[in-house]
């Protein structure tokens, strides 16, 4: 029987932004975030199958914070805004 998971898909995409704001894209690698987690490489496949659904779990995350409330007025006002 497989582990449980200990960590949730936040937290994985917690630590990869953590490499990332410390080593810039260069250093951001799945040894790296794996590190960061204090696990092995391999153990962070238990969470991500590649680095392309870890890349889209940051974005999703950094993306999450930006206020994509368009203000009142035009659609001109509001496309430029966003």
């Amino acid at each position: 029987m497989p582990r449980p998971r200990s960590l949730d898909l936040a937290d994985v995409a917690t630590a990869a932004l953590a490499v990332i704001d410390r080593d810039g894209l260069t250093g951001f690698a799945m040894r790296a975030v794996a590190v960061e987690l204090g696990m092995g490489t391999m153990s962070l496949y238990r969470y991500v199958s590649d680095r392309a659904q870890l890349e889209a779990l940051v974005v999703d995350q950094v993306l999450a914070g930006v206020d994509m409330t368009p203000p009142r007025g035009t659609w001109q006002r509001q496309l430029t805004a966003l």
